[in-house]
């Protein structure tokens, strides 16, 4: 993006990134572009985030609390405009089970808020799904209790 617009007056920009901040002024005066985009950032909650405010300078000094207020603001509205989307890390799992434990089972996994679940009926039913990191080990307490389980190479878990 900044590559882009090389020919702007300035390419302001901010981050955080793992918990790793980061802003740059780009020949602003100090703290008028950088801080506001960071502190919107900030004041949103967001992670993983990064945002370039590119300005061409047209003959209108804004000043000190003008700067601030325009960076702040258009981070802002990117912001709003943007929307987000939430990351839930999971592990998966695999196992198999007697067709007669299926209603346990389901409910296990919608009160553990299983993800992209894919069933194989069989002799048996074999069951691939996402569980929450926060969920994982008490759901698996939960299943390695029903007879009749089983789970598939090394007891089938796997980060995702």
């Amino acid at each position: 993006m900044i590559s882009k617009h090389r020919d702007a007056t300035h390419n302001c920009r901010a981050y955080v990134i793992n918990n790793i901040e980061y802003s740059s002024d780009d020949g602003e005066p100090s703290g008028t572009a950088g801080k506001p985009i960071l502190g919107a950032i900030k004041k949103s909650g967001l992670m993983n985030v990064m945002i370039v405010v590119t300005r061409y300078f047209g003959g209108v000094k804004l000043g000190v609390r003008g700067l601030i207020d325009a960076y702040g603001g258009v981070a802002e509205k990117v912001l709003e405009l943007a929307g987000s989307v939430l990351k839930i890390k999971t592990r998966e799992i695999e196992f198999s089970f007697n067709y007669n434990d299926t209603g346990i089972i389901n409910r296990l996994l919608e009160q553990n808020d299983a993800r992209n679940i894919f069933y194989e009926y069989g002799e048996n039913v074999s069951v691939k799904a996402e569980i929450p990191e926060n969920f994982y080990e008490e759901f698996l307490e939960k299943i390695k209790k029903i007879k009749g389980v089983n789970f598939n190479s090394e007891l089938g878990i796997r980060n995702s």
